[in-house]
């Protein structure tokens, strides 16, 4: 779910998106990520999964929003799994806040998006549909 995977900054989205992404300001991205990383090296994989090898993993489902500043992130961290053989699904919504899922039962994309990564794993994991309530 709006995956953070590169911590250099270099993702177009986070400036493009900016005013269009009230959830996640750019100071606050900035901030975050010096605190976070203090003096270590931001293209460690163990910061920025996106320069880490993913040969061997497992199916991913990433969603994310079209407007909001990780929407890139996202995109390259897909790009990279594809590299190394991993099978990807990504989803982009239109017209949803950066971690829309929050507002499950009180919105109908909330919902919609979580039935969406309930179906992946499902079908990831070979267990079909899940039963009716």
């Amino acid at each position: 779910i709006c995956p953070v995977a590169d911590l250099t900054g270099a993702s177009p989205s986070l400036v493009e998106n900016a005013a269009s992404d009230p959830l996640v300001p750019l100071r606050w991205v900035t901030r975050a990520v010096r605190d976070y990383l203090g003096t270590s090296d931001p293209r460690d994989p163990r910061a920025s999964p996106l320069f880490g090898h993913f040969a061997g993993a497992c199916p991913v489902f990433i969603q994310v929003a079209q407007r909001e500043v990780l929407r890139d992130e996202s995109l390259r961290l897909a790009e990279v799994l594809r590299r190394d053989g991993v099978v990807v699904t990504v989803r982009i919504w239109d017209h949803v806040p950066h971690v829309w899922h929050m507002m499950s039962g009180r919105v109908p994309e909330a919902d919609a998006a979580i039935d969406e990564i309930a179906g992946f794993v499902r079908g990831a994991t070979g267990r079909g549909a899940a039963p009716d309530p």
